[in-house]
């Protein structure tokens, strides 16, 4: 099979990964883990599968609705981890607050936002699967422990992508920031900006959230060989 083939591959079983299209959270898991261990396998990283996806390298620049539009309780640790996340692909995500729940809206070019979702829903279920399996019912621990993870991912992610005023000059910007920032500009020119409250009520749960989030693998899946482990 050669890469070409691997690709594609690669690009069915993240399809069937991808728990807002599939509704078997087991076979979601079995198909994330075999896409990754390709990867790893044929040194293929996710940008050599978002370049093959798209006529144009990173399709239209736009916007679309997290995980369908959906209101729905987003978490202060859900809404760091899909912040974090939009960063790292060169996304922006807007809170639009419904009542006490709100819809994330992400702004990118297509193949990047496509990534991003995906990435988002893995590493929310994972989460969301270690917390239950941890600390069952108990919902401080439970949300503490994601707080944790969440904080541990995002701080991996800012030491790894430098700064977004020097990401051109470093290889990154793969998409130009402003233009993302302008859509954005256009699509909610009354944003004003608010800093997510972190508190979090367990701090053993915390700790060891931070722990997982502080080794959760960012290698060959984002495109990173040998950068971190």
């Amino acid at each position: 099979m050669n890469k070409s083939d691997k690709i594609e591959k690669i690009k069915k079983l993240l399809a069937k990964a991808d728990t807002s299209r599939n509704s078997s959270e087991e076979e979601a898991e079995v198909a994330m883990k075999m896409a990754m261990d390709m990867m790893n396998s044929a040194d293929i990283s996710m940008s050599d599968v978002q370049a093959s996806s798209m006529d144009d390298e990173f399709g239209e620049l736009g916007h679309s609705w997290l995980n369908g539009g959906e209101a729905k309780q987003y978490f202060n640790w859900k809404k760091i981890l899909i912040q974090n996340l939009a960063y790292f692909f060169d996304c922006a995500v807007i809170n639009c607050a419904e009542g006490r729940k709100s819809k994330l809206d992400l702004i990118g070019r297509e193949s990047n936002r496509i990534t991003c979702e995906m990435f988002y829903n893995w590493l929310h279920d994972r989460t969301m699967k270690e917390a239950k399996e941890k600390y069952g019912s108990q919902t401080a621990k439970r949300n503490s422990y994601c707080l944790g993870v969440a904080q541990g991912i995002a701080n991996k992610i800012k030491q790894i992508k430098p700064k977004e005023e020097n990401a051109k000059a470093n290889g990154w910007g793969i998409v130009p920031v402003d233009e993302v920032n302008k859509l954005k500009c256009e699509l909610y020119p009354d944003l004003t900006s608010k800093k997510l409250k972190t508190t979090m009520s367990d701090g053993g749960a915390y700790v060891a959230g931070r722990e997982v989030g502080n080794n959760t693998s960012l290698n060959n899946q984002f495109g990173l060989k040998a950068i971190c482990a």
